[in-house]
């Protein structure tokens, strides 16, 4: 293909909402243009490759290239105040509100006439309770144009979080009129007649939010809320189940990779000690999911809500979480061996996640890092992480038991929780003495099914300990000498060079 057919393939990429696509054929068109074609076109042309590779960068929530490619777009074309917009947005999903402000305010100088700049901008000054100034927005937004919906419910939320109440049920009324299948008003209009204690309009139109919208979340919050005010505990603690059983199945992080899952699952890490439990972990194909109020390292992880006391004891009782480590290659960050994987002497494993709503009882959310803490989505209480955590690029797989009645752990198999396996990374800190480690993990998966069949007719062994492992293992490799690996799993050992902090894999033979 030339230039012009991979730039053509990034805009029906970009059409189609297809980030990862958007990505991969910028970066060719971008390859090509750089090496053989720049001199021929415009510095504009290049610009909107950027720009638009910039926007995928963005939509998967890469914020660092994203902001490369923007400011090297307009670098190249200064004048295009739809670069200056899509900067303003990145800017303001990592709460640089000022930066923002600023990138709205130069699209708005070149050009006063589009409304979803000042919509957006109408955006940031909402999320910093600038109300006044959110509404001038909106009022403009809707004036460039009449029918803009978004603008309108928004435009109802200031109103509302101001408590003018009538303003924003105007509003609410002209956002159902334009769009009757809007469950975000129903149920914003909903809370507006919880407020005004009008209860039976609000459950008419929380229960309408859910017809139009099955996994929204703040419908069953908003509907919970209501009959915890009418001192309906038993419908109340339905509709939190709801909700949370909402989380389980669903979350934003898959909706941005739903696109990608047609090529390749989305890879997360975790990183373990290399001891008797880890070993136990891959031969019986189970995940320990953890109370997070309780088995966790932060005490502030999990414990500061916006819920409800009803709300929280629930998630208490019945959630339980995993973490995992995510972005691009996590097991080359020294910190992370550091922290988790027994100084540099433990494994780092890959796996796999692909969710299935037909046999999946776990959904992959990511957590968001804050100075301060701060609800922006009702997901958020096991969400949010002090700024500290960064480092990590924590996702957490959220798992609801609503028939647990225990206050105790949980494990699952593998399958239930949408993982496989794809590569055991071995640190570079491994002794010689525990080298023969490395044969053992392998034959664990060389010889899967014969230790499924052992653990499925004697359910246990009657110690898990390393040794009683590698028992069993020589065992089943005595008894199969001539067996040859039918996994896909990789595995690879973690080295330095001299004086270098980098670190690299190298492939180990099965």
């Amino acid at each position: 293909m030339d230039y012009k057919e991979y730039k053509k393939q990034a805009l029906e990429a970009f059409n189609e909402g297809n980030s990862q696509e958007i990505i991969r054929w910028s970066d060719l068109a971008i390859e090509i243009f750089a090496k053989e074609i720049q001199k021929k076109y415009k510095a504009e042309e290049f610009a909107e490759l950027h720009h638009l590779r910039g926007i995928g960068y963005h939509r998967i929530k890469n914020y660092n290239k994203a902001l490369d490619d923007l400011n090297k777009s307009i670098e190249l074309n200064p004048n295009d105040e739809e670069v200056y917009m899509n900067r303003g947005s990145v800017f303001s999903d990592i709460k640089n509100y000022n930066k923002a402000l600023d990138d709205f305010n130069k699209a708005i100088e070149l050009n006063p006439n589009v409304a979803n700049i000042y919509y957006n901008r109408g955006l940031v000054y909402c999320r910093v309770k600038f109300y006044e100034k959110a509404i001038t927005d909106y009022n403009q937004a809707i004036k460039l144009e009449p029918n803009d919906v978004d603008a309108y419910h928004n435009r109802g939320v200031c109103y509302h979080e101001q408590k003018y109440y009538n303003n924003a049920l105007v509003d609410y009324n002209k956002v159902l009129a334009l769009n009757p299948n809007y469950a975000s008003a129903y149920s914003n209009r909903g809370f507006l007649y919880a407020e005004l204690k009008q209860y039976d309009k609000a459950l008419a139109d929380y229960n309408q939010a859910i017809v139009l919208n099955q996994i929204f979340p703040n419908a069953y919050y908003n509907l919970a809320l209501c009959y915890e005010d009418l001192n309906n505990t038993k419908l109340a603690e339905e509709n939190y189940t709801k909700m949370f059983n909402v989380f389980q199945k669903y979350s934003a992080l898959e909706e941005e990779y739903k696109s990608i899952r047609k090529e390749k699952a989305i890879s997360i890490f975790k990183f373990s000690p290399l001891n008797a439990y880890t070993l136990k972990t891959l031969m019986q194909e189970k995940l320990f999911l953890a109370r997070p109020h309780k088995d966790w390292n932060d005490p502030h992880d999990c414990n500061i809500t916006s819920w409800t006391k009803l709300a929280h004891d629930i998630f208490k009782q019945k959630a339980r979480l995993q973490c995992f480590f995510a972005g691009e290659e996590p097991f080359k960050k020294i910190l992370m061996w550091s922290h988790y994987a027994d100084k540099h002497k433990g494994i780092c494993v890959e796996y796999e996640y692909t969710a299935s709503l037909e046999n999946t009882i776990a959904a992959l959310h990511e957590v968001k890092y804050q100075e301060e803490v701060e609800f922006n989505e009702l997901g958020d209480t096991f969400k949010i992480k002090a700024t500290d955590w960064q480092y990590e690029n924590e996702v957490r797989l959220f798992h609801f038991d609503e028939n647990n009645t225990e206050d105790k752990n949980v494990t699952e198999t593998f399958a239930k929780l949408g993982l496989k396996i794809k590569a055991v990374y071995f640190g570079e800190r491994l002794s010689k003495e525990d080298e023969d480690m490395i044969t053992i993990i392998q034959n664990i998966f060389k010889y899967k099914e014969e230790v499924r069949h052992f653990l499925e007719t004697y359910q246990t062994l009657n110690i898990w300990s390393v040794d009683a492992i590698k028992t069993l293992l020589s065992d089943i490799q005595s008894n199969n000498p001539n067996k040859q690996p039918e996994h896909d799993v990789k595995f690879y050992k973690m080295t330095t060079k001299e004086n270098s902090f980098v670190l690299n894999k190298e492939e180990i033979g099965a």
